[in-house]
């Protein structure tokens, strides 16, 4: 556990005032850390600096997002994406993986990393989710690169009542 809690100083001050708490608490329910953790915390750090550095500098310009069912299967060439079939298609796709998550948004623009364009959907869960399935099955209606990014949880963590003492 000390070993997370020293990496999480690897994130940005700004995501660490913001996050830190949250974060800690959901370390703690974990009785021991596994490599993997390890590692994907480091890749959620250099993620962090980098959105970090594009937020305070220069973001890309976003795409618009609009209607059109042909613009689903050429979004390169129409630079639009009708969201609402966006949102049936993941929903869909979520329901067939029985996946406990919740659609939020979606949207298209280059890469941050390689400025390729790149359809991100945002979703929010409470658990790990092998998503692999899903962005497949994205991938093949799309025809294209396809992210898929956690913004947050389904069900707040709750929080203790200002008005009660601990002893």
């Amino acid at each position: 556990m000390n070993i997370m809690k020293w990496l999480i100083r690897l994130y940005p001050k700004s995501w660490r005032d913001r996050y830190e708490e949250e974060f800690i608490a959901m370390l703690e329910q974990y009785d021991k850390s596994r490599a993997a953790d390890i590692l994907d915390m480091i890749l959620g750090a250099v993620d962090a600096h980098i959105y970090h550095n594009v937020k305070n500098n220069h973001l890309p310009q976003t795409i618009p997002l609009k209607g059109g069912a042909a613009s689903m299967q050429s979004p390169f060439e129409s630079g639009a994406i009708d969201k609402t079939l966006a949102q049936k298609v993941v929903e869909e796709g979520i329901i067939k993986h029985q996946l406990m998550m919740q659609y939020v948004d979606v949207a298209y623009a280059p890469s941050f990393v390689d400025q390729k364009p790149t359809l991100t959907f945002y979703f929010r869960a409470d658990h790990r989710l092998e998503l692999g399935p899903l962005c497949k099955d994205l991938g093949s209606v799309y025809n294209q690169r396809i992210q898929l990014k956690q913004t947050g949880r389904m069900t707040p963590i709750p929080q203790a009542d200002s008005h009660e003492a601990t002893v």
